[in-house]
């Protein structure tokens, strides 16, 4: 799974802080459909691919199941969500996912942000560019499924971790918003089918 930012650097000025959706929760990596995208599924992939920061994913080593389709309220309007999954035991490349090796590329990204932040550039930078060097992860992590439902459900978890908690005191965030009640279901769903028969499929 991915550790969302808190702080929503595209839509933030010099002088005020916007807040990302979910600010530095565990979520599934995921988006938008684009005009290009001839399915949802080719969605899945290219989000995947663009998130996990240009992994490969060989064309004949894709298999995923439609799992769930949701509505999401949104400000504007609602929003399906397709939500798909992969079993590592019939897609190869998540064997070959490194998962250190993705932390450290985002930290290669976030330290050429920090550069072009600390200079000053990054505030005279057009919409698109922001928008290709604005940090949206902070950390992947491999995770059992069991843990993710317990992290989105735990009302008493104050903090996911010392990076949420060190963030919401930066930008004076006064408690966390975690994923809605339809991804909440759809997690239980999926441990409640998963869990007794692939004891080792995990999240990213």
């Amino acid at each position: 799974m991915e550790q969302r930012q808190v702080k929503n650097w595209i839509k933030s000025t010099e002088n005020s802080t916007a807040l990302m959706a979910w600010p530095g929760e565990y979520a599934f990596p995921g988006g938008a459909k684009e005009r290009t995208d001839r399915s949802m599924e080719e969605t899945a992939k290219r989000e995947l691919q663009e998130e996990l920061l240009g992994v490969y994913i060989p064309p004949n080593d894709f298999h995923v199941r439609l799992f769930d389709v949701i509505s999401v309220p949104g400000t504007r309007r609602n929003y399906q969500v397709h939500i798909y999954i992969a079993f590592a035991h019939t897609n190869q490349w998540l064997h070959r996912l490194e998962v250190d090796e993705l932390n450290r590329n985002l930290q290669r990204r976030m330290n050429e942000f920090n550069y072009l932040l600390g200079t000053g550039e990054y505030w005279k930078l057009s919409e698109q560019h922001k928008m290709y060097v604005s940090p949206e992860v902070h950390q992947f992590e491999w995770m059992p499924l069991r843990t993710a439902v317990a992290i989105a459900t735990n009302p008493f978890i104050e903090y996911v971790n010392e990076f949420q908690r060190t963030e919401f005191m930066k930008h004076k965030v006064p408690k966390r918003e975690p994923i809605g009640e339809q991804m909440i279901e759809v997690l239980e769903a999926l441990l409640k089918e998963l869990e007794p028969v692939h004891h080792t499929d995990w999240l990213i």
